[in-house]
């Protein structure tokens, strides 16, 4: 597979963000409408265009590299969402007609069709199903996607032989044909969500899809954002189609039997607005809202930042001005076990990476207690945060934001190159751009 080369891949933007774009291509270009963490530093992500040649990107290095991966005979323009079970995932395509699922059985190294175009339609009875969405492993080798059709109430598939064979179960979200889902999880509590969109109708299943029962989002015109924050904390939101309207996000505090608005925010875009994604990841939570783009120049995004459970939320701002300028939109965000967050970004077929907690790495160059100066403290906690190359898990005594920040080259491990870092800014001379050079004082 040839690997993909990033554009200047130690550019971190200067907003409060502090986001690094590890994939970047040509101004105005596609958008990247998937992204999955898989394990053990690989990364997946689905082209919202693409092609049978060129459905994915797989980056197994924490996204340092990127490798082109097709899925042979597939068809659809739209790659959205991936389900994993270990080293299996599927993916759907979508919105144009001719939807199928893709199935993986080596993390995403290699894929097939599992369900084209045509079986898609003759399971469901649809004569044009528009999209495969969310595939969910439910355990026990059963999976469940959500099928986008407006000719048939038929909206769920199951398996139960690990994709293998699929099957319309009797039980079916949804109020009827024109019924649709782009988003659907299953949370920790094991509640099946499954939000029928543009309308304020969230259907509900606690034995994994064998009955399905509708709650009330008041207000609500639901949209692909859900997230499960842990202890029945859920999150959704919805999409306005009127010009300079208010999106909001709801969240639900009793497994989603009950929901309440906690923020909204107006783009002020005479196009379509929605909240696209929301994750956890460790104690923060992030929300994008975005706007449909009637030129690629119209990026109006912002992101919001939750560090109390998703009671008070904080713009960001939009999340990343790179060469061509800003977002239009974030469509999914995942993180690794170091808690940094990877992005799919529309326009210029970007995916950004940022550590959380936000800003930990920010700040001088180099100080690892947060003084503001550098000084042997600061050396004494980078060596404890020392784990060397394409080791990418903190040494023992060392937390996780601590090996961020020692981080000082942006490669996500720390070695001899980030102490050649910090010396350069230890000793601070105005030739090697040190600080001191900038007249930041060591102390006495």
């Amino acid at each position: 597979m040839a690997q993909v080369a990033t554009d200047d891949p130690l550019q971190r933007d200067d907003a409060a963000l502090g986001a690094l774009a590890v994939y970047q291509g040509a101004p105005g270009s596609d958008a990247f409408s998937a992204i999955h963490y898989l394990g053990a530093g690989r990364i997946i992500a689905g082209k919202r265009s693409s092609q049978a040649a060129s459905r994915f990107l797989l980056s197994e290095d924490y996204g340092a590299t990127w490798a082109v991966v097709g899925c042979p005979g597939s068809t659809g323009a739209h790659t959205y969402f991936f389900g994993q079970n270990g080293a299996l995932l599927f993916s759907g395509t979508g919105d144009t007609g001719s939807a199928c699922l893709m199935k993986s059985m080596d993390a995403g190294c290699t894929w097939t069709v599992a369900l084209t175009a045509l079986q898609l339609r003759t399971l469901v009875g649809s004569a044009d199903a528009k999209a495969v969405f969310s595939p969910v492993y439910l355990g026990a080798n059963c999976w469940i996607a959500n099928v986008k059709s407006f000719d048939t109430t038929k909206k769920v598939i199951l398996s139960a032989d690990n994709g293998a064979t699929w099957f319309v179960p009797s039980a079916q979200p949804g109020q009827g044909a024109s019924a649709w889902a782009r988003r659907m999880i299953l949370t920790s509590d094991n509640v099946l969500l499954w939000p029928s969109c543009l309308t304020d109708k969230m259907y509900r299943s606690t034995d994994q899809g064998a009955s399905w029962s509708p709650v009330t989002v008041p207000g609500a015109s639901l949209f692909q954002p859900l997230c499960d924050a842990g202890n029945g904390v859920y999150f959704c939101g919805d999409v306005r189609t009127a010009p300079n309207t208010p999106i909001k996000l709801y969240r639900s505090l009793d497994q989603g039997l009950t929901w309440a608005e906690v923020v909204a925010v107006n783009l002020q875009r005479p196009t379509v607005t929605y909240w696209r994604d929301v994750l956890k990841v460790g104690d923060s939570l992030l929300a994008s809202a975005c706007c449909m783009e009637g030129t690629s120049n119209e990026r109006y995004m912002q992101l919001f930042l939750s560090v109390d459970d998703g009671t008070t939320w904080v713009s960001l701002g939009n999340p990343y001005y790179g060469p061509y300028g800003g977002m239009q939109a974030i469509y999914q965000m995942c993180a690794t076990e170091l808690d940094v967050v990877f992005a799919g970004c529309q326009p210029d077929s970007t995916i950004l990476r940022w550590p959380i907690p936000v800003g930990v790495d920010g700040g001088v160059p180099g100080d690892q207690d947060g003084d503001d100066y550098l000084d042997f403290a600061d050396f004494a906690v980078l060596v404890g945060a020392w784990a060397g190359p394409l080791v990418w898990d903190p040494p023992p005594g060392c937390t996780t934001a601590q090996f961020i920040r020692a981080d000082l080259d942006d490669d996500l491990d720390v070695d001899l190159a980030d102490f050649a870092v910090f010396q350069r800014e230890f000793t601070g001379s105005p030739a090697s751009g040190g600080w001191a050079g900038r007249g930041l004082r060591f102390p006495p």
